[in-house]
């Protein structure tokens, strides 16, 4: 079963306060002579992306329903714990990027913050598939 980002959720990240970063991939291990030897940790490095939305609770939607996106997401948030899922990439909204959550156990889980009325604003962490992306129809 292959899930998506919902559609009544925000398709990009706010482009303030967004970082990417990569993943150390290499392991060191000090010889007892001459230089130390290094090697990969893994064939697949995992990228990891800091994004922040602006979510409401009252929010109309394409269709004109009122959705409310801060429990939309605390949904999402709960089926896809440990799954990946395909997001509209950021840089490139022509496809899909593959990620996961970063583990709430890992300290840098998801923050939701209570903005202004009726929005929050949600920081969360993902980690990115290498390699895996996927044309948006």
């Amino acid at each position: 079963m292959e899930i998506f980002w919902p559609v009544d959720l925000p398709q990009c990240p706010a482009l303030a306060n967004n970082t990417y970063a990569s993943a150390n991939n290499t392991v060191i291990f000090k010889t007892e002579y001459g230089p130390a030897k290094v090697r990969r940790r893994t064939s697949a490095n995992m990228g990891r992306r800091t994004w922040q939305f602006t979510l409401s609770r009252e929010f109309k939607n394409a269709a004109g329903e009122t959705v409310d996106q801060f429990r939309l997401f605390l949904d999402f948030m709960e089926i896809t714990e440990g799954f990946s899922f395909w997001f509209p990439d950021p840089m490139n909204q022509a496809q899909y990027i593959k990620v996961r959550f970063v583990s709430a156990s890992e300290d840098t889980g998801q923050e939701l913050t209570p903005y202004y009325g009726d929005l929050w604003a949600v920081t969360t962490q993902v980690e990115v598939w290498p390699h895996a992306y996927r044309k948006r129809a």
